[in-house]
């Protein structure tokens, strides 16, 4: 019995092991190379349109290759450069090290370790708007402002996009760095007396960037200090307003209901959830002033 037992134990512990995976979050250089073309590794097809990159996957136990669409605003032609790689756990630091040697196409890769958060984007809002705004450059591309202090955090943590959003009198921008965003977060969240408020950027996957197929949403203004405006090219199923706790404060299956909900929320943060027929499923930050 003793022996069937260590037996069982042993199995347990090997079938555990076998079964953790990992994901890597990756950003391109180019929105054109290195998109994934909707194949998968494991059934032989390559899963991006650069054989470079097809051949680093194909050296690693890869479980998916999927678009993720960052929850911020990133200017123009912004969208496309973010991917999820699914890989097993045994592989990260392997695969990490040849995705960020491939610099060509790869722009930054890093392992996620808050699920569903950006591993390398932020949001943050000025205090006042003439301070911490955008001067320039370094010659190694980093952001300069006319803030010496922030200019500092910028440095050390290799801050390269400063995007402002589009709205008036938001004062919110959105980073992109080399770093980890976590402890930049922390960083920013100290420097108070000139940001008021830092915040991660949540995604949503597409499984394809098809055209025909995506699901394409748009939420403006966002920070609001009204109400939302909702829109998106799929029919809806339900669309839900979560609290900072998680707590759900307001289902519907009506955009124009839940527009008008939103006026009568207090100032904070809250999450949108939407899920369309055909099954797709969103999450989006809100931020009312």
């Amino acid at each position: 019995m003793r022996c069937l037992c260590s037996f069982l134990i042993f199995l347990c512990v090997c079938a555990n092991g076998y079964s953790q995976n990992s994901s890597i979050q990756v950003e391109l250089v180019d929105n054109t190379v290195g998109v994934s073309d909707g194949g998968c590794n494991s059934c032989g097809v390559s899963v991006s349109n650069d054989d470079g990159l097809n051949q680093i996957f194909a050296n690693y136990n890869l479980f998916g290759y999927d678009y993720m669409e960052p929850d911020t605003y990133l200017g123009e032609n912004g969208a496309g450069y973010f991917y999820k790689i699914y890989c097993s756990s045994n592989d990260v630091e392997s695969l990490l090290t040849d995705l960020s040697a491939y610099n060509t196409v790869i722009k930054y890769a890093a392992e996620e370790t808050v699920y569903g958060v950006s591993v390398n984007v932020l949001n943050l809002n000025l205090i006042d708007s003439n301070t911490g705004v955008q001067t320039g450059t370094t010659t190694e591309g980093l952001i300069v402002t006319n803030d010496a202090g922030l200019n500092q955090i910028f440095v050390d943590f290799n801050v390269r996009k400063y995007i402002e959003y589009p709205e008036p009198n938001t004062n919110q921008y959105t980073l992109v760095c080399d770093c980890d965003a976590q402890l930049l977060k922390n960083e920013l969240n100290d420097y108070s007396s000139v940001i008021s408020f830092v915040s991660d950027v949540n995604y949503m996957m597409l499984l394809s960037v098809d055209e025909n197929t995506k699901t394409n949403i748009n939420i403006h203004p966002n920070p609001f200090k009204d109400k939302i405006s909702i829109e998106i090219n799929k029919p809806i199923e339900s669309i839900e307003i979560y609290d900072i706790l998680g707590k759900s404060i307001n289902k519907s299956s009506s955009v124009s209901e839940t527009e008008n909900y939103s006026s009568t929320l207090k100032s904070g943060v809250y999450l949108l959830k939407i899920t369309t027929k055909d099954g797709n499923t969103m999450t989006k930050k809100l931020i009312k002033s």
